[in-house]
């Protein structure tokens, strides 16, 4: 059985457990309340023309001419202009006292990324609602982008939840916003010293953690991470922040071990029992690959990615019926999905005797996606177990013209090329993926069968 995973299966790009990875354009989502900016999709009660509320009363032609500006702002942007709309909700959020009205106005500000504007109104927001902490943690992440990490701290000080549960909510939210990619370095220590202000809460040290395995401060986030765990030792959130760490830091062995304890005493999401197995399979372990995800899917029987992903892990494991049966099951859901079929395709192309109708699968997934270099790939494989070398070198070229770096690619053009009779073009393709990719299970098992 040759290993094809890395033709079918997309390596996962690993990242630490819970990160927010929000730019400028996702910035705005935070904002709970928040509608898309287009009009049209905004509810009629949610508009601020129609739901303005007072705290204090306007003189009438005050209030005559804030729902003029909030009607021409409406108006804008059911006309596309952002900025003009933008302009007008700035107007409006000076003069009203509905935090509302500058909350929208904080919206829009964020969808231009106009960061003095938004900073102004999220300090007028704060003024209408001091306890309103998703405008606090707005304008700290905004301050520390500008450079002003005291302030930033100080904002956040300033309305940190009296009650632990609140408290806790919301250093878990700003860890979660605060792992930015875009702010400076000022964020650990920004991180920091909140862990030392609130040295008893979990949520602060696991905070100081996530950023710092972001920042990939990996001493930081473990000292962090243990001190989370020392006042909440059962707590999952922190559990998989440590496997995270582990596998980060070349620890495959111990990051597996951890997921597998976390999967055995709790109930984890989908997600984690991915993680795991996807980590097993890395490290070669496709029968604890497929215990990971059959317990999986006797908990999520109807998640396509855990069947997808057992697939692979019989295919690895020389289970032929079994691989298929789980992709067959993914087939009857999604017919049309082109590395379901691709995969089924190449497997029965590759380890059966049933060409013609792997060929035939692979064929909708190439109707469905012709530029993917992997199902050219396969169509090359195809047509070469069809006895067609030059279609089938057409094809392999082409996929390895797309990608030069994958190593089955290469393994598959060489040894038509070889089967052909250029052999000199065949070795140099080959020494070439040994460069990259020296381990390459497909690549080493075709030199072993056909160089001397």
């Amino acid at each position: 059985m040759t290993c094809f995973a890395n033709r079918i299966v997309s390596r996962v790009r690993w990242s630490a457990r819970g990160v927010w990875v929000i730019g400028l354009s996702g910035f705005a989502s935070l904002l709970v309340a928040c509608a898309p900016v287009a009009v049209d999709q905004v509810p009629i009660e949610a508009r601020a023309d129609t739901r303005i509320m007072r705290s204090e009363p306007l003189e009438p032609s005050r209030s005559t001419q804030l729902l003029t500006t909030i009607m021409a702002a409406e108006l804008a942007l059911s006309r596309g202009a952002l900025a003009q709309a933008s302009d007008y909700y700035a107007q409006a959020a000076r003069v009203s006292p509905d935090p509302r009205v500058s909350e929208r106005a904080v919206q829009l500000a964020l969808s231009l990324d106009n960061r003095p504007r938004t900073t102004r109104l999220l300090k007028r927001w704060l003024s209408l609602d001091a306890d309103q902490f998703d405008a606090r943690q707005l304008l700290a992440f905004n301050q520390l982008r500008s450079n002003q990490p005291d302030q930033a701290l100080a904002t956040l000080q300033a309305g940190m939840p009296r009650s632990q549960e609140a408290r806790e909510a919301a250093l878990a939210s700003i860890s979660r916003l605060f792992q930015d990619p875009s702010l400076p370095a000022s964020v650990i220590d920004l991180m920091q010293s909140l862990s030392e202000d609130y040295t008893n809460s979990p949520a602060a040290a696991l905070g100081l953690a996530r950023v710092g395995l972001a920042r990939e401060r990996f001493d930081l986030a473990q000292q962090a991470v243990s001190a989370a765990l020392d006042k909440r030792p059962e707590w999952t959130t922190a559990q998989l922040l440590q496997a995270d760490l582990l596998r980060r830091t070349n620890q495959s062995k111990a990051a597996l071990a951890a997921y597998q304890d976390v999967i055995q005493t709790s109930e984890p999401g989908v997600q984690t029992y991915l993680d795991a197995a996807q980590l097993a399979i890395d490290l070669g372990a496709s029968i604890s690959a497929q215990n990971i995800l059959s317990q999986a899917i006797e908990q999520h029987p109807e998640r396509a990615p855990l069947r997808y992903v057992r697939a692979i892990s019989w295919m690895l494991d020389d289970q032929v019926a079994a691989a298929e049966a789980d992709f067959r099951w993914l087939l009857q859901r999604q017919p049309n999905n082109p590395r379901v079929l691709n995969a089924l395709g190449y497997t029965l192309v590759d380890q059966t005797e049933r060409i013609d109708e792997g060929h035939a699968l692979i064929a909708r997934a190439y109707a469905l996606e012709p530029d993917n270099a992997a199902i050219i790939d396969s169509m090359g494989w195809a047509e070469f177990r069809q006895g067609r070398i030059d279609s089938a070198l057409g094809y392999l070229r082409r996929a390895y013209e797309k990608a030069p770096d994958n190593a089955e690619i290469a393994a598959h053009l060489g040894e038509v090329l070889w089967v052909q009779g250029d052999k000199t073009a065949a070795k140099k393709v080959w020494a070439d993926a040994r460069e990259r990719s020296s381990d390459d299970a497909v690549l080493l098992e075709t030199l072993e069968r056909l160089l001397p």
